[in-house]
C-alpha cells in the first residue's frame, strides 16, 4: 500500500511538473540508453493506467510491453 501512494505521488508530480520533464529532456537526449529507459518507463505507465490496482500480474511484462511497446523502440 505504501509503494502504492508512492507511485501515485511520483506520477501526479511528474504530470504537474513541467520544469522537471524539459530538464530532463534537455539534458539526456543525446544518450541513446536514457531515451530507451524513458520509453519503457511510458509504455510501463500506460499499463499502469490499465490496471493501477492489481496490475497485471506475474511473467507478463513481455506481454504488456509488446502491447505498450513505443515503435520508435528499437527491438
Amino acid at each position: 500500500l505504501i509503494a502504492f501512494g508512492i507511485v501515485v505521488v511520483s506520477v501526479a508530480t511528474w504530470n504537474q511538473s513541467e520544469k522537471i520533464q524539459e530538464r530532463i529532456m534537455q539534458s539526456n537526449l543525446d544518450d541513446q540508453s536514457f531515451v530507451a529507459r524513458l520509453m519503457m518507463w511510458e509504455s510501463a505507465m500506460e499499463g499502469f493506467k490499465e490496471h493501477p490496482v492489481i496490475g497485471w500480474g506475474p511473467f507478463t511484462y513481455h506481454w504488456m510491453h509488446a502491447r505498450y511497446r513505443n515503435p520508435a523502440m528499437q527491438l
